[in-house]
């Protein structure tokens, strides 16, 4: 039995093995991307790895427990809303968010093998000043556009200048002066003519 077993039991163990290096890929995977864009959260492969936490992380061990606690409280801070037009409430909203999600981090990367900092993880991001200029124009022009299409805000529309053409320009400050050596400083003379009966009559 040991010698029909023993194949049986090596392929498990194999496959477990392998199963088990599938999970700790897909978990360093996801750490990845947080890191790679924990300076863009708006992009898509960042809200992919944050939905994919629960699939990743799902099990009993205790520091991926944490890591599913980290994120349950990161993902309420992200699901909770807040007054966009107050500055304070903005400021405040976006700190909470940034420490929970440091938070998440920090103990994710204990949970795939990292020994990364709270300060590391927070002050290491390098973000373009260029790149954020461009991402705010855009954040601007879908936002602008979409409250016109939707008719919640008009189309401004200014007119500077009109097509002119050079010709009737001429023609028109040519027209002009023959009116003004016709008129003259006296004004316009009229001469009234009247018909002779020889016309009168030629005509009727």
């Amino acid at each position: 039995m040991a010698t029909i077993a023993g194949p049986i039991l090596a392929v498990q163990a194999q496959k477990w093995l392998e199963r088990s290096r599938e999970d700790d890929q897909r978990k360093k995977n996801i750490f990845y991307a947080l890191m790679g864009t924990r300076a863009t959260r708006l992009a898509e492969d960042h809200v992919r790895a944050l939905n994919s936490i629960d699939l990743a992380f799902g099990t009993s061990r205790v520091k991926e427990r944490a890591v599913i606690d980290a994120w349950g409280s990161y993902a309420l801070q992200l699901n909770t809303p807040h007054d966009q037009t107050s500055e304070a409430q903005r400021v405040a909203w976006n700190s909470d968010a940034h420490r929970l999600f440091i938070e998440l981090l920090f103990v994710m990367s204990k949970a795939v093998g990292f020994d990364f900092t709270k300060e590391h993880l927070q002050r290491g991001i390098y973000y373009p000043t260029g790149h954020a200029e461009i991402e705010a124009d855009r954040h601007r022009v879908l936002k602008n556009a979409a409250a016109v299409l939707s008719g919640d805000q008009p189309l401004k529309m200014e007119i500077s200048s009109f097509p002119v053409s050079s010709e009737m320009v001429s023609s028109q400050l040519a027209l002009q002066g023959k009116l003004i050596s016709a008129i003259g400083d006296a004004g316009l003379r009229v001469e009234m003519v009247a018909q002779s009966d020889t016309a009168r009559r030629s005509r009727s």
